[in-house]
């Protein structure tokens, strides 16, 4: 049976009327996909709440996001209805008979629903979806008195999942407790290494200064933004043409093993570069090496590792877009242990990236 979105829901939620106490306010940013991050939670009165702060919600509503391109869901328990949210989601409840509270919960995540919510989202710079929007969705909706059951079973799949992320997330704090165990602190080099600033070690580039035209089609330019969660995102980089692509590379060709670091923005979160097709960089460190000194994998956790990173933060330059220049990033001063030391611990990471690996290939089954 397929029903548009609008048939299946009823639109619940109201604006908090005069509340002398504060309370929390659940913007959609503290929704991380599908629970509330306390680190994100505001503390606000009546009277000074954001103009966003404007919508209480019961006991087993759903709210979702507005927003195009994320999947932010959340079902209200006893607590969170206490919460005041942002008039940037949409709270629903299902209608009786036909749609139960854990079958909507996850039809709302469903890559039909998203899909279909994102091409129906309007807006210039952020786009999101209205009611008008939602009256286009169409969903295919599993018998009544089947729903319990397929709501059971994606409820334990969705367990699973977050188990598997936990354990990726521990896996990467195995990773970091070995560095420190092995290495010390970078920065302070309390192991007492050998020191030595990071071009003396390594090649220290980075890409283009240029702003080349882009196009449809052409090679990905991958900038600081294109690079995140240990990876580079093609989708979303800008194309340029073969004659442009050729130039910046006689400057800043990248092979497999170098490492590339974002300099403007969210400085740091390098990577070791497997490349699945070609492309350019712009404002992005690149890190080639042609010593026998240092291995990238050990100069990579060294560049990642919470130290280095607090002394981005004091090294950081610029008003509202901050950033770290080449020379800067030469002058990083590096720890230099015994290249068998750092052969030992890039082992030890190539062993817990195997599991890493399984972790994710099921993940990605479940989903």
């Amino acid at each position: 049976m397929y029903k548009y979105f609008t048939e299946l829901v009823d639109f619940v939620g109201s604006k908090p009327k005069t509340f002398i106490d504060t309370k929390k306010y659940i913007s959609t940013g503290a929704l991380k996909t599908d629970f509330i991050s306390e680190d994100d939670i505001e503390i606000v009165d009546y009277i000074s709440r954001p103009s966003r702060a404007n919508l209480v919600v019961n006991s087993g509503d759903i709210l979702f996001a507005k927003m195009a391109y994320t999947d932010k869901r959340l079902l209200v328990n006893d607590v969170e209805a206490s919460h005041i949210y942002s008039t940037g989601f949409f709270a629903v409840k299902p209608k009786d008979g036909i749609l139960t509270a854990k079958c909507l919960y996850y039809l709302l995540s469903s890559e039909t629903f998203k899909n279909q919510k994102d091409a129906n989202s309007t807006g210039a710079t952020q786009k999101a979806i209205t009611i008008e929007g939602l009256k286009k969705i169409k969903l295919r909706v599993p018998e009544y008195n089947k729903q319990d059951r397929i709501g059971s079973v994606l409820e334990n799949i969705e367990r699973i999942i977050k188990y598997k992320q936990q354990q990726l997330s521990e896996y990467d704090q195995l990773i970091k407790s070995r560095f420190v165990e092995m290495f010390g602190n970078p920065i302070k080099n309390d192991k007492e290494w050998k020191l030595k600033f990071l071009d003396e070690v390594c090649d220290v580039r980075d890409g283009t200064h240029d702003s080349p035209k882009y196009y449809n089609v052409g090679y990905p330019l991958i900038t600081s933004k294109n690079i995140s969660n240990g990876n580079i995102d093609y989708s979303t980089a800008q194309l340029i043409c073969e004659e442009d692509y050729q130039n910046i590379n006689k400057r800043s060709k990248v092979d497999n093993g170098d490492i590339l670091m974002p300099m403007i923005g969210t400085v740091g979160g390098a990577i070791i570069v497997r490349k699945e097709r070609d492309f350019a960089i712009k404002n992005v460190a690149l890190i080639k090496f042609n010593t026998k000194l240092v291995e990238n994998t050990f100069i990579k956790y060294v560049l990642n590792s919470d130290q280095m990173n607090l002394h981005f933060e004091d090294l950081k330059k610029g008003g509202t877009q901050k950033f770290i220049g080449l020379k800067t990033i030469r002058n990083l001063p590096i720890i230099v242990p015994p290249i068998k030391l750092q052969s030992q611990f890039a082992t030890f990471v190539q062993q817990v990236d195997k599991l890493k690996f399984e972790v994710l290939k099921l993940l990605r089954e479940l989903r």
